[in-house]
């Protein structure tokens, strides 16, 4: 995920005119929802999200309900 977050930040600073030509804002937030569900549930209701968007974070049916714990805290 660490290589990800600079790349997405990339992308929002690329996009930054049409960001703010539409009055928007966007935050780009690492989340390990495989990791301390405690601090994950700090994270998440630190912040007001209008949008989640999650890619390739499915790899073991295990996780899936880790995944979900995401949702339920939302």
């Amino acid at each position: 995920m660490k290589e990800i977050l600079p790349l997405m930040e990339e992308n929002i600073q690329n996009n930054k005119e049409i960001i703010e030509e539409n009055k928007g804002c966007v935050q780009i937030k690492e989340l390990d929802w495989g990791g301390d569900q405690e601090k994950m549930k700090e994270t998440l209701e630190a912040f007001e999200f209008d949008y989640v968007v999650a890619t390739d974070v499915i790899f073991n049916k295990g996780h899936l309900t880790t995944f979900s714990n995401v949702f339920l805290i939302l």
